[in-house]
């Protein structure tokens, strides 16, 4: 209180020296900028130049007044707005530990509309909203679903498999969808973590996770599909069962990730490192694997490739590689069921 009053006093003398100070050059600059010309007894001439100068001194003191009062209230403003950003950061955040589902989800959704009415902070919601997902992403028992019917089959298969029917609270998957809804001003610029989340089932269908770190993360039967990977960490990340149609993966590391009975029907994998990923049984229909590092022989007799499936030359004419296709097409396993 002290320091304000200072600042104030202060502010208070400054502004009384600047009024003092533009009192005596409204008096004594026409004599200082034409003293050849004006003498003490002025003639009517020289009453009408000295007025007339005066005046406009007047007059750009005004408008230097006027700008002084409108950087002064735009400051106000700012100043006031910053603090309602606050007071809602802080409400927002107090919400996200509610033991209230109802009160968790307003905290997700309120730091959504944070983010994107005040792009200072935009990068440190995400980190909330991300940390949020690490700390609370602990699977239920419960299925998965999608609307698309491509998807919708390949579904169906991954039920059959040992990947685990599970899907995230409805507070965390309310965060993943705000997280994949970044704009694209800062897409790479502020990557994500979300190393080692649990979000076994999640609903990320559309979702953009570019460049997002997600090494060590558990992402068996999540929908992928269609969603934005693009140099994406996804090192060690577990993949079973996954569905990944048409998902943009383009210079993702996949090293050591697994990605059995993964359904990648359509999926974008230039320049990924898939070096060490566990393939056993991936649905690899029209998947563009020409540009793919790392990957070996042993892979892709592992997964499921057709006749749709771009291969390099080196793989393409393997002969274990070609017996594998050959196999795959006569039992069926090329498209979902």
């Amino acid at each position: 209180m002290k320091s304000k009053r200072v600042l104030l006093s202060m502010a208070a003398t400054a502004a009384l020296g600047a009024l003092v100070l533009f009192i005596v050059a409204l008096w004594r600059i026409p004599w200082w900028l034409d003293h050849h010309y004006l003498t003490d007894d002025l003639t009517p001439a020289q009453a009408t130049a000295v007025s007339g100068m005066r005046t406009a001194l007047v007059t750009l003191g005004a408008g230097l007044l006027v700008t002084a009062g409108l950087f002064y209230t735009h400051r106000t403003l700012e100043l006031t707005r910053e603090g309602h950003v606050t007071d809602r950061f802080t409400k927002a955040v107090e919400q996200l530990g509610s033991t209230v589902l109802e009160v968790r989800l307003g905290g997700v959704y309120s730091l959504e509309r944070i983010m994107h009415d005040s792009p200072k902070d935009y990068q440190t919601v995400l980190e909330v909203v991300a940390a949020f997902v690490r700390e609370r992403a602990i699977p239920l028992q419960q299925g998965v679903s999608t609307s698309d019917p491509r998807v919708a089959r390949a579904l169906r298969r991954v039920s059959q498999t040992a990947a685990p029917s599970v899907k995230p609270t409805t507070d965390v998957q309310a965060a993943l969808t705000v997280l994949g809804r970044r704009t694209l001003t800062h897409r790479g610029r502020h990557p994500l973590d979300l190393s080692n989340a649990h979000l076994e089932g999640s609903g990320l269908m559309n979702a953009d996770l570019s460049s997002t770190i997600l090494v060590g993360a558990h992402l068996e039967g999540a929908n992928l599909s269609f969603s934005n990977l693009r140099n994406s960490l996804l090192v060690n990340a577990r993949l079973d069962g996954a569905l990944m149609a048409v998902t943009q993966m383009q210079g993702a590391l996949l090293a050591g990730a697994r990605l059995r009975d993964a359904m990648m029907v359509g999926a974008n994998l230039d320049d990924a490192d898939l070096k060490g990923a566990v393939m056993d049984g991936a649905l690899l229909a029209t998947v563009d694997l020409t540009n793919v590092k790392n990957l070996t022989v042993d892979q892709i007799v592992a997964a499921k490739p057709d006749s749709s499936t771009r291969l390099p030359s080196h793989l393409a004419t393997d002969e274990r590689v070609r017996e594998r296709i050959r196999h795959v097409e006569a039992a069926g396993e090329s498209e979902p069921a």
